[in-house]
């Protein structure tokens, strides 16, 4: 665009120079261009060419496409996104509004009428106890001396030996398997003798 063609225009100088400085270099490009090229829609190659040179590419007839359905998909998201909400705080104010009914009705029967008499206590009872001897002054503990019964190397070496393989004694000290063994006197009977009979009441170990 000249600066003669744009002489007769009202506009003001300042308007004239940015016209002639910024807009007709750009224009007069585009215009060569959209002649040399005389596309079939003019308007939407200047657009092109003005984010050409914008530095954004231009999208094509598909892109554009599929902006739209995306667009479109996300529009469809955000509306059952908003109808999920709006549910969500409907339900939350219903429960609201039936916590405190309940509320009441927990308030109507925590008042009690005047002459509401409670129900009298039932006694079971004695209480039952469990009892131990109790020690003191009249009832000293007496300190307990193992009996001694001294045996051979050979009787004691039996005795500690069976006493290793039984649950009750296998897990004794050697101090006290020491005092078990001595406080045990050896039986001796003859084969075929009963020893023990079921059911009787035991005396020795």
């Amino acid at each position: 665009m000249a600066a003669q063609a744009i002489e007769g225009l009202a506009f003001s100088e300042e308007k004239t120079k940015y016209i002639i400085e910024h807009l007709d270099p750009i224009l007069e490009e585009m215009v060569q261009e959209l002649v040399a090229l005389s596309p079939a829609d003019p308007t939407q190659f200047m657009i092109d060419w003005l984010r050409k040179r914008r530095g954004v590419v231009p999208q094509s007839g598909q892109e554009r496409a599929g902006l739209v359905s995306r667009n479109l998909s996300l529009k469809r998201e955000l509306q059952g996104m908003h109808e999920f909400v709006e549910g969500a705080v409907t339900a939350a104010g219903e429960g609201d509004k039936g916590g405190e009914e309940e509320s009441e009705e927990e308030d109507d029967d925590d008042d009690m009428p005047d002459d509401f008499i409670p129900p009298a206590v039932v006694s079971r009872g004695p209480r039952a106890s469990v009892s131990a001897e109790a020690y003191g002054q009249w009832n000293k503990v007496k300190a307990f001396t193992p009996p001694q019964h001294p045996k051979d190397d050979a009787a004691t070496s039996r005795i500690r030996d069976i006493l290793r393989n039984s649950f009750m004694f296998s897990s004794l000290e050697p101090k006290d398997m020491d005092t078990v063994v001595l406080a045990m006197v050896e039986r001796v009977f003859e084969a075929g003798t009963r020893i023990i009979t079921e059911g009787d009441d035991g005396e020795h170990l």
